[in-house]
């Protein structure tokens, strides 16, 4: 892997012969909060607020899993995956603390698309800032929300988190089942992160 910001020197040659140089900056950006890592000590509930057990069966109450090499809808194999099976209308949401307060340059980034051989579904999605505030109330602050059906294609998304900078809180990740009509149809968070 090339280290971070630095300068290299691109030689390429043409098949006539000739060459031609180039000076290229590589910037290689890190996660600095890796939602996948995490999700194993996350607290996850569905709808009715009941507790569910990550990577283990909760029968028709939903089902959170960790997914490393899960091919996807549109024929991709990814890693780093949590994948959501709401039951029909249910929603399933985890709520990640932070460990430190957000900076400048912080980013969150995350693809998003269903399992392979999943059934024709749509499914509401929302992430969601909930800043820490010295009173009683919690501060909501939506950051993204997106419908997402089956149609082959896995989308990229991302939030510019620089305007909270300093403050500290938790990211909720939710997905809300519209028309899945069975809970092993799986929307899946693909390397969910906020990098800088």
């Amino acid at each position: 892997m090339p280290r971070p910001h630095k300068n290299y020197n691109l030689s390429v040659k043409a098949s006539d012969g000739s060459t031609s140089e180039y000076e290229v900056t590589i910037k290689v950006q890190r996660p600095r909060y890796s939602f996948a890592v995490k999700a194993p000590a996350v607290v996850w509930a569905n709808q009715s607020g009941e507790a569910l057990l990550f990577d283990l069966d909760s029968g028709d109450r939903g089902r959170v899993l960790n997914r490393d090499g899960i091919k996807l809808e549109d024929g991709s194999k990814q890693n780093n995956v949590i994948e959501m099976r709401p039951m029909l209308g249910g929603s399933i949401s985890g709520t990640y603390r932070l460990s430190s307060a957000i900076q400048r340059g912080d980013t969150f980034r995350v693809a998003i698309g269903f399992a392979d051989g999943a059934r024709p579904g749509r499914v509401f999605l929302r992430v969601v800032f909930e800043q820490e505030s010295s009173g009683r109330k919690k501060v909501s602050r939506d950051l993204l929300k997106f419908e997402k059906h089956r149609n082959g294609w896995v989308s990229e998304w991302e939030y510019d988190l620089g305007r909270f900078a300093g403050r500290r809180g938790a990211i909720l990740l939710e997905a809300l089942s519209l028309t899945l009509d069975s809970p092993t149809a799986g929307i899946c968070w693909i390397n969910p992160r906020i990098e800088r």
